[in-house]
């Protein structure tokens, strides 16, 4: 009896030792009993689990440990306490790689797991209008080139590059002449709206209309959607010719100002049509803008107008030279257009 008695304390304490070990390796709260297997916290889940997305997707975290804080990388680094910290939902634009761990006091750190998603949409923007505008004046001026893209695009402001590293200019029966765009500068891009760019050829090229065309080079890094997918190619558009709109621009004063502190240089604007809006930008030769205004509409004259004072956007008075106006209204439709003037200033 004696010899059972103690056999039957051995079992009782291997008993508590197994009962020991379950406490340590479950955690009971409320009824529901979550497996921590090794005295880890459970890896977090990411979802969704299509990993192949277009535009923005939401990314969700969640850890089956209650309590447990989950923190995530975008960079592809391990995630640690100091990484972020997943508080809800968040949006991703772009191809990565997300990372998360679960950490819990008293716990280990669970394993890292890791979604790789992948934005299908690559094109970046294309062009789908290429206008140009002639100069027309007796002191020749650079023609201009109003470009077109089907989708809003960003600009990267803090690259200077030249217009060859992003355009690829084709001529009729000589396939890609890289001279019509060689010479351009920076400054020889002017960028209208996110939908819309001038170019100018101040190097004295002039473009054959319906002849030539223009398309993004394969490999440029200067210009890229709203997810900052670049263009990849695309095939090339055709120089359009501005043709005549139902509204005309004018100057409205004598474009030769001698001698003259203070300038009214007037735009008007006569459409045969309302207009919605319109407006001026001034630019100096080299294509960087001078000032912006605004037209003023004048129903009782049936004209519009705007007033330049001869002075840049810090309110300084410019010095001579030949700067170049783009004048854009759109009418009630939604339709929009560009002319060209061209005026001489003399101090």
């Amino acid at each position: 009896m004696k010899a059972l008695h103690g056999g039957s304390t051995d079992m009782n304490s291997r008993i508590l030792g197994i009962i020991y070990m379950i406490g340590f390796l479950f955690r009971i709260t409320a009824g529901e009993i979550i497996v921590t297997t090794g005295g880890a916290v459970m890896a977090p889940v990411i979802t969704p689990e299509e990993t192949e997305f277009k535009g923005r997707l939401d990314v969700h975290i969640s850890c089956e440990t209650e309590g447990a804080a989950l923190f995530y990388t975008l960079d592809g680094r391990e995630p640690t306490r100091r990484s972020i910290r997943y508080t809800g939902p968040f949006a991703i634009d772009s191809s990565v790689t997300v990372k998360a761990r679960a950490f819990m006091e008293e716990y280990e750190q669970s394993d890292t797991v890791e979604v790789r998603y992948t934005n299908v949409d690559q094109s970046g923007p294309l062009i789908v209008r290429a206008i140009l505008f002639r100069s027309d004046d007796d002191n020749p001026t650079a023609d201009s080139l109003r470009i077109y893209f089907g989708e809003p695009a960003v600009w990267n402001p803090s690259d200077p590059v030249k217009p060859n590293r992003i355009f690829s200019y084709y001529q009729a029966d000589y396939g890609m002449l890289q001279s019509a765009l060689s010479g351009l500068k920076a400054s020889d891009i002017v960028v209208v709206d996110d939908q819309s760019i001038i170019l100018i050829f101040s190097n004295g090229y002039s473009p054959k209309p319906e002849m030539d065309s223009i398309g993004f080079l394969d490999t440029t890094d200067y210009i890229a959607d709203l997810y900052g997918n670049t263009p990849h190619g695309g095939p090339p558009v055709p120089v359009e010719l501005a043709s005549r709109s139902l509204w005309k621009a004018r100057i409205g004063v004598d474009t030769l100002a001698i001698g003259m502190n203070s300038l009214k240089i007037r735009f008007e604007i006569t459409s045969a049509k309302p207009l919605r809006n319109a407006s001026a930008t001034v630019y100096d030769a080299l294509g960087n803008v001078i000032k912006t205004m605004t037209f003023i509409n004048q129903p009782e004259i049936s004209k519009m107008s705007a007033e330049w004072d001869g002075s840049n956007r810090d309110g300084r008075a410019v010095g001579s030279g030949t700067y170049v106006a783009f004048i854009t209204a759109t009418d009630e439709d939604g339709q929009s257009s560009t002319q060209r003037l061209t005026l001489g200033l003399r101090r």
